[in-house]
């Protein structure tokens, strides 16, 4: 590096969740709707998701057996699920017709069709992703996934209601969803029972009170609904054709039920907006005390409770049915019949048509008001997660490597003191969640594993995140000779997988897999790489089966990709600069940083490069006064640009400033902020050269912890970072070569469900 970086600041953009990118993102322009073109890839689109709800059938078998959801929610699930069965076929056939008569209503008619197919990845996802966390005890990311099947839900439930008569054959994929929520959410501890003791440790009874009326409200309406349910589903198969049938319609559809359902409805919504504890988390004294990150994500698991029976609500009845039985009561003659089915000469009255055309129509308007009522919870929700997101980003615990002794301590940016870990040494380190075996509030609030390298092997242990204990140590779990960087990777039912980068045979660059689970190791060569390895990098996301594996190294522009489930040896894609010092990746983005700056790119930008596209790098220049600070002989600041000699910590007189160390460590965390570690160079301008060789005095010792949040509009190519803080606690500075940060245990699930209130919201 031969210059100084000076880029103006960038200002900051407002981020809403439509700028998390998907890896199955089509960049090419869609073409016009009604052509030729777009009705075969929207056939392609719709014949490619509607294939999913075999998938989905298949997973909420197993998963509802013996549940109440079999039980209760639904008389007879295995018809529900058979009918779902039938869903692709009727999609397909429905979007023919539809395409091929032509005309503005019928291309409108298949687009509708095109959301609901749109929305069966998502579900699908969600299904899965809920199995799975439920299975091992991982409640955090199962309200997460149960979440995700509830937003991918939502855009088909309108235009369920759009669809008219036919729509009718598409009710049955809503009924399956309403099984799943069920079966899922009832495998979740009562959130009462979870605080109890937390908060009686707060002394905060009214608290506690009014989540106990949470959750029993939330009970007993999810009990309605399940009368609603099957209530309104058999109503609507009556024929009304005789005075009987039309006594039964009658008392199937009993008007004060629902306004009493619909009442208990806004209800359980207005409780949840006078929740004092929500108050409690965005009081700023209570921020500090250790139960926070418990409460924070019990406050959320139980909005995702709400989500959850809004949608379950909503998804119970098939509003285009109920319209259509509501213009059979509005017809002018309904001709009875008699016991064989034969037409009379009797019409039913018009006093009971109104009757009953009035118990249709409230009902549907009560569901409109459910649904306005959910929209007005959302938005109070989501003002107080906004509120309470600093604090929640200050719980994320760091774990670093002091640069003066390689010794080991830990930090949260809202604590007074380091914790320092000095009984041992190390030369690179990772950290992730520990998720396997956690449940209860233990999941809210889980232990990290950290992977630690010395000389000449790799060393495993635990770390709990409110005691800073070390535990479950386990030495030389695997050899490192020349070794070179590491990191961890996805962690499934105890195993924990991390990468090492090491020369594999005729000093090709090589990357080993270790699987780590029961104090066993596994070792694997994943892949190699035709030059040395010096980073290694692994980014788990949804949209692929494996992890995307980035490996780097400082003296090339490139970064290799490496994806195991494609069946390739991986390609080679470039960085925006003609050098970098380093990778690093979240959940979302790959980073790659140089002293004086760093960029990003999301997965899906970077993945989509196999096929020749060009990565959309995002870049950001680090302000001068992090990288270096002047001084002339009047003690005096001055600005980059002085000319002069320069000596830099004692080394060799130049004749220009010398390149700057500046950015040495970047951690991206996916609960948006930075943490880095930046030589910050001092320099004093010396007449110890003798008369007339004036020169500046440099040092390159002050390795500096700094952190900040970041945005990222994808959409728009743009990042934002907030304001740097230096990281000085109990008195000083503390010099550090290596940190990564952890966020706080809930928030995968507040990400989620704050993502998705946006997304309502916007």
């Amino acid at each position: 590096m031969d210059h100084v970086w000076h880029l103006p600041e960038p200002k900051p953009v407002v981020v809403g969740p439509g700028a998390v990118e998907q890896v199955n993102y089509d960049p090419n322009p869609q073409p016009k709707p009604g052509t030729v073109e777009w009705t075969k890839a929207a056939q392609q689109a719709l014949d490619s998701n509607s294939n999913l709800v075999t998938t989905i059938a298949d997973n909420v078998k197993p998963t509802i057996n013996g549940t109440k959801a079999a039980t209760q929610i639904d008389a007879d699930p295995d018809q529900r699920i058979k009918d779902a069965r039938e869903i692709p076929k009727s999609l397909r056939d429905k979007f023919k017709e539809a395409v091929g008569k032509g005309g503005t209503e019928d291309i409108l008619y298949a687009q509708r069709l095109g959301t609901v197919a749109n929305s069966l990845p998502g579900v699908t996802r969600g299904i899965l992703s809920a199995k799975a966390a439920f299975e091992r005890g991982d409640q955090i990311g199962g309200s997460a996934a149960i979440l995700d099947i509830c937003a991918a839900a939502a855009p088909a439930l309108g235009v369920l209601a759009a669809l008219g008569p036919e729509g009718a054959a598409i009710g049955a994929l809503f009924s399956v969803i309403g099984l799943i929520i069920g079966a899922f959410g009832e495998k979740q501890p009562s959130v009462a029972e979870q605080i109890t003791d937390v908060l009686k440790e707060l002394n905060a009874e009214e608290q506690m009170v009014n989540l106990g009326a949470i959750e029993h409200s939330l009970d007993l309406r999810n009990k309605d609904l399940q009368g609603v349910y099957l209530n309104v589903a058999e109503a609507l198969k009556i024929e009304v054709n005789t005075l009987e049938r039309a006594h039964e319609f009658e008392v199937a559809m009993k008007a004060e039920f629902f306004q009493a359902l619909s009442q208990k409805f806004a209800d359980t919504i207005s409780e949840f907006q006078r929740w004092q504890v929500a108050a409690w988390l965005k009081n700023e004294k209570k921020q500090h005390y250790r139960q926070w990150p418990e409460v924070l994500a019990l406050w959320c698991r139980s909005y995702c409770d709400l989500v959850a029976s809004n949608t379950m609500f909503n998804s119970s009845i098939d509003l285009a049915a109920l319209a259509k039985k509501a213009a059979y009561f509005d017809q002018k003659y309904i001709v009875l019949v008699d016991k064989n089915g034969k037409p009379t000469i009797n019409v039913l009255s018009g006093e009971r048509k109104e009757t009953l055309h009035g118990l249709c129509t409230n009902i549907l308007a009560l569901a409109k008001a459910a649904r306005e009522h959910s929209e007005n919870a959302n938005k109070v929700a989501l003002d107080i997660l906004e509120a309470i997101t600093p604090a929640a980003q200050k719980w994320g615990m760091m774990v670093c490597l002091r640069r003066s002794d390689n010794g080991m301590f830990f930090i949260r940016p809202q604590e007074s003191k380091w914790i320092d870990r000095t009984d041992a040494r190390f030369e690179k380190l990772a950290v992730a969640f520990d998720t396997s075996g956690t449940s209860g509030t233990d999941g809210f609030n889980p232990p990290y594993h950290c992977f630690v390298r010395n000389e000449t092997s790799h060393a495993y242990f635990r770390i709990n995140p409110e005691t800073y204990a070390v535990f479950d140590k386990r030495e030389g779990i695997a050899r490192t000779e020349g070794a070179t960087d590491m990191c961890v990777a996805e962690l499934d039912k105890g195993r924990a997988d991390f990468w090492v980068g090491q020369a594999i045979g005729n000093n090709k660059g090589g990357v080993v897999h270790y699987s780590y689970a029961g104090g066993q190791v596994q070792e694997e060569t994943v892949f190699t790489v035709p030059w040395p390895v010096r980073f290694v990098r692994i980014a788990a996301f949804p949209g692929l089966a494996h992890p995307a594996i980035y490996v780097g190294h400082d003296a090339t522009p490139d970064i290799w990709v490496h994806v195991k489930a494609w069946n390739r040896p991986g390609w080679s894609v470039r960085s925006p600069w003609d050098r970098y010092s380093g990778i690093a990746v979240d959940s979302r983005y790959v980073w790659v940083f140089h002293p004086g700056g760093f960029a990003c790119a999301t997965h899906a930008s970077v993945l989509k490069t196999v096929a020749g596209a060009k990565p959309q790098w995002m870049e950001y220049q680090l302000p001068n006064r992090m990288l270096v600070r002047l001084w002339d002989q009047r003690g005096q600041e001055q600005a980059l640009g002085v000319s002069g000699r320069w000596k830099v910590d004692g080394g060799p007189e130049t004749a220009s400033m010398p390149p700057l160390k500046g950015l040495n460590f970047l951690s991206p965390c996916d609960d948006g902020t930075i943490s880095a570690s930046i030589v910050l160079r001092h320099a004093e301008f010396n007449v110890s050269l003798g008369p007339g060789r004036l020169y500046w005095d440099a040092k390159d010792n002050d390795y500096k912890p700094w952190t900040a949040t970041f945005a990222v509009d994808a959409k728009a190519g743009k990042m934002a970072v907030g304001e740097w803080t230096p990281i000085e606690v109990g008195g000083g500075n503390v010099s550090v070569r290596e940190m990564h940060k952890v966020p706080i245990g809930c928030w995968p699930l507040l990400d989620s469900l704050k993502t998705k209130l946006n997304f309502k919201a916007a």
